[in-house]
C-alpha cells in the first residue's frame, strides 16, 4: 500500500469513527431527554395530588364550621 491509500483508509476510519460517536451521543440525549420528561410528568402528579388533597382539606373545614 502507498500512502494515499492509507490516508484514505485512516481518514474512512476516522469518519466512521466520529459517525459512531454522534450516534451514541444522539441516543443518550435522547434516553436523558425521556427519564427528564418522566421525573417531570412524576412531580406535576404529585403536586397536582397535593393541590386536591388541600382542597380537600379546606372544604373539610368550611362544613365543620
Amino acid at each position: 500500500m502507498n500512502s494515499v491509500e492509507m490516508t484514505v483508509i485512516v481518514g474512512m476510519m476516522s469518519l466512521a469513527l466520529l459517525a459512531w460517536i454522534i450516534t451514541k451521543a444522539i441516543e443518550v440525549y435522547v434516553i436523558v431527554f425521556i427519564v427528564d420528561m418522566r421525573t417531570r410528568l412524576r412531580e406535576t402528579d404529585k403536586e397536582k395530588t397535593t393541590v386536591k388533597s388541600c382542597n380537600d382539606l379546606k372544604l373539610e373545614v368550611h362544613t365543620q364550621e
